[in-house]
């Protein structure tokens, strides 16, 4: 194995990684890290890039983006959802520092409008 090809597979896992943590986080972008992952695998190893394309789990979020087909509806929502109600609880949780509501709400409001751009089927 090439060392390059060693460097996209350990990105590659430190992005599912992050990734499979931001499904479950509402503040961090999951889609995101799991199509950095996907990058990574394919240039790296193409075993573990089928892998993730075809995870029961995993592969819904990424394989229709790739394909060019865009974010299902009900993922869209979900998504939208879990994060406008994760970042508010913690928009109210931290409503005393000034530094900490502007990030947030940064992350929000990217957050939304890239979700909002992407394709819907």
């Amino acid at each position: 194995m090439k060392i390059p090809d060693l460097f996209f597979i350990i990105c590659g896992h430190i992005f599912l990684v992050i990734g499979v943590a931001g499904i479950f986080l509402p503040v961090l972008p999951g889609t995101i890290f799991l199509l950095l992952s996907a990058a990574c695998y394919f240039q790296g190893s193409k075993k573990f890039y089928n892998w993730l394309l075809n995870h029961k789990f995993l592969g819904k979020y990424v394989k229709p983006y790739r394909e060019g087909r865009g974010i299902p509806l009900k993922l869209k929502i979900f998504s939208l959802l879990i994060l406008w109600i994760g970042i508010g609880i913690s928009i109210w949780l931290f409503k005393k520092n000034i530094l900490t509501l502007i990030i947030l709400f940064i992350i929000l409001t990217i957050s939304t409008i890239y979700l909002l751009k992407q394709k819907t089927f």
